[in-house]
């Protein structure tokens, strides 16, 4: 008898983002400069200047890229995932972006070769888990 029940609800988790890659890097070198050349610890002190510090840098990084917040599904794991798997999806996953940057014929043969072992570890940690389960 199967004892593990693989519980299909899904939680929903709020996730938090800025699109760091699409700054203008030199519009925000100029605004960070403009804005902190004018802070000075003065007689505030050491922590009020700190803190004035962090609002401008936060408000100047609001305006170039604003923080996006979505909802996602929170999926759990399959309970046969484990750290092995996951470091040759993590192996795979570099192998293909490494194919599609620099689109030779030996990053795309080491990716193919990847894909089939994630495919065939897969397959096994399914087989033993539930193999395990069974007996």
């Amino acid at each position: 008898k199967l004892q593990h029940s693989l519980d299909a609800t899904k939680s929903k988790k709020v996730i938090r983002f800025r699109n760091i890659k699409k700054i203008d890097q030199e519009q925000l070198s100029t605004d960070l400069t403009g804005a902190l050349s004018g802070l000075s610890s003065g007689n505030s002190g050491y922590r009020a200047t700190i803190d004035n510090f962090n609002k401008e840098c936060k408000s100047i990084l609001d305006v170039h890229a604003p923080e996006i917040t979505k909802t996602i599904n929170d999926i759990p794991e399959a309970p046969w995932f484990d750290g092995e798997y996951k470091l040759a999806r993590i192996e795979r996953r570099r192998a293909e972006k490494e194919w599609k940057k620099t689109n030779l014929e030996i990053d795309h043969s080491i990716f193919i070769s990847l894909r089939e072992h994630c495919d065939e570890l897969s397959l096994l940690k399914k087989k033993q888990f539930f193999k395990r389960q069974l007996f």
